[in-house]
């Protein structure tokens, strides 16, 4: 019989009109859930299961300190001495940082009005604001509407915050205590993942378990280093510049920093704003210490800390963090880079798993 090939262009259309189809499927697939309400359903599974996945990360995260202390005391005492310490240096950090940071913050919410005022004055003054009324008046209103909505923010989330208190703290209490079971019983946790795990894909299991282990602990220490880095360069930064509620704006450039690449300007901007309100001097100095910042971050401190172990691209981080804000808000931005470093482990196990099926069918057909 005579054998039709495909020339390149048509290989190149097939491959565009599969991967097309797939798409098509999959937003198909989200359009349903979004129907249906599955989304909404999976959220409160997911929140029921809050103090679980917050008992395996403190888990997770003491185990190395664990396994040093277990080279001298029994598997209980090592458990116990590494939850004490870890509670302690929490308790510790606390008391350090968050008395300051209320006292900034009372102080900023109180100048607040005053400083959108000063701003006003400094925007009216600048030419190309002023040669554009329209322009002017969508930030005049801006402007406005700013100080409303930020003592909404203070009277709507401070006091269910505190009135949640208790919540958090029993919340918190299951957290430690799943963590310190999950710890304690780890050897008969994995001797149980080996029985349950198929013979024929446990290797491949526990390579992939391995290598996501070593990632994300590499990527949370990692993290935690480079945004310690920002808040205290950013707070060397904003007290030498004469920047009001140094500790403040720091800490907010530092959380922000959890978002990759547009979290930087998400935190910068009200940084800035403030700055001019100040002085366009300071307004200036802020905005150079921030792209400082920024470039010791993208330069020294992503790739001396980080490494290779988030090499992921660009487009791919930003596009999870839009999908995951359109469904979960901003704490799936903070999430998003995380999960993408899991499905990076995870992709090549799965490949593995359904090559070696492939071949095994082969050889039975054979």
């Amino acid at each position: 019989m005579k054998k039709h090939f495909l020339c390149k262009d048509q290989l190149f259309l097939f491959k565009l009109l599969k991967y097309l189809l797939i798409i098509a499927i999959i937003w198909m697939i989200f359009s349903l859930f979004l129907t249906f309400g599955i989304f909404s359903f999976l959220k409160k599974i997911l929140l029921s299961l809050v103090p679980f996945f917050l008992g395996l990360f403190f888990a997770f995260l003491l185990e190395p300190i664990v396994l040093f202390f277990e080279k001298k005391l029994p598997r209980f005492f090592s458990v116990f001495l590494s939850f004490f310490l870890f509670l302690s240096s929490l308790l510790l950090s606390f008391f350090l940082i968050i008395p300051p940071l209320l006292k900034e913050s009372r102080f900023l919410f109180t100048n607040f009005p005053k400083m959108i005022s000063q701003m006003k004055v400094f925007l009216s003054k600048l030419w190309p604001i002023s040669s554009l009324p329209f322009f002017q008046e969508k930030i005049n209103s801006f402007l406005n509407q700013l100080p409303m909505q930020i003592s909404s923010f203070k009277n709507t989330v401070f006091p269910s915050f505190c009135q949640n208190c208790f919540q958090i703290g029993v919340l918190l209490f299951f957290s430690f205590l799943i963590g310190f079971y999950i710890l304690y019983d780890l050897e008969t946790i994995k001797s149980w993942i080996r029985k349950v795990c198929p013979k024929k894909y446990r290797r491949e299991t526990f390579m992939m378990l391995s290598s996501l282990k070593k990632d994300f602990r590499h990527y949370l220490l990692g993290l935690f280093c480079i945004l310690f880095l920002v808040f205290l360069t950013q707070l060397i930064g904003f007290s030498l510049i004469g920047m009001k509620s140094p500790i403040f704006f720091a800490s907010l450039c530092a959380i922000t920093d959890l978002i990759p690449y547009i979290g930087p300007y998400l935190g910068g901007i009200p940084c800035i704003l403030v700055g001019f309100s100040i002085s366009p001097l300071t307004g200036f100095l802020t905005i150079g210490t921030i792209l400082v910042v920024q470039f010791l971050e993208n330069s020294f401190y992503q790739p001396y800390i980080l490494g290779k172990t988030v090499f992921l691209p660009p487009w791919l981080i930003l596009t999870s963090i839009v999908v995951a804000n359109f469904f979960f808000g901003a704490f799936g931005m903070i999430l998003a880079t995380p999960l993408l470093l899991i499905l990076k482990d995870l992709f090549p196990f799965l490949l593995t798993v359904f090559k070696k099926d492939d071949f095994k069918k082969k050889n039975l057909n054979l």
